[in-house]
């Protein structure tokens, strides 16, 4: 399995020696894109994980806790 994916690994170092210069920056900026894109899709079930173990770990409620974690749920999913 290892030398399968050092196999790849050259086939995609051998495929980006190919681009341009123009092309390159696209793949970068498509990569770069891709990558955030799936950080903040995946960011708001992150989050209120986070959250439901905060509440369930403790005996009380308290909605100074809760504040933070919503204002960044809020943020996440407008940007």
């Amino acid at each position: 399995m290892n030398t399968a994916f050092s196999e790849i690994l050259l086939g995609v170092k051998r495929s980006i020696g190919l681009l341009s210069q123009k092309e390159k920056r696209r793949l970068f900026a498509a990569t770069f894109l891709m990558l955030i894109t799936g950080i903040l899709a995946n960011g708001p079930a992150v989050i209120l994980g986070r959250l439901v173990d905060q509440l369930v770990g403790g005996n009380v409620i308290q909605f100074d806790a809760v504040i933070p974690f919503i204002l960044l749920l809020s943020v996440v999913i407008l940007v």
